[in-house]
């Protein structure tokens, strides 16, 4: 079964974002996972939602990879909110967009998500992005 065609809901932001970046590398999965020094079979499990997130050693590899800071990723494959406030200040790493796009349309592809949330989660985004 196909990305396109899977149930919706079974991806993780974290999922869709790594996609994109593996897309956007122009790298197969067996390469990008090389490349980042992760298990061909984990980054492939995390892109296509048979895992909701991963190790954290996995995750510092992905994360240092990409140029991201860990907590983007932990962000990513979290299933819980996350206070702003909480957030170590840094600067705006590459990509950011990207990162923020991938997290919309994991929101809009989760089914298990009521739209009063799914708009509230969205208003979320666009204050992450609009914020100082």
């Amino acid at each position: 079964m196909s990305r396109d065609t899977q149930p919706l809901g079974l991806r993780t932001a974290l999922g869709v974002f790594l996609e994109d970046q593996i897309s956007g590398s122009r790298l197969s999965l067996n390469e990008f996972a090389k490349r980042a020094g992760v298990s061909p079979a984990t980054l492939s499990r995390l892109v296509n939602g048979e895992q909701r997130s991963a190790q954290r050693p996995t995750l510092e590899k992905l994360a240092r990879s990409l140029g991201y800071e860990l907590w983007h990723l932990e962000l990513l494959g979290s299933d819980l909110p996350v206070d702003k406030a909480e957030l170590p200040e840094v600067d705006t790493p590459p990509g950011v967009l990207e990162l923020e796009l991938a997290i919309e349309r994991a929101i809009d592809q989760d089914q298990r998500i009521p739209p009063k949330r799914k708009k509230w989660l969205k208003q979320c985004v666009e204050f992450a992005r609009t914020a100082p």
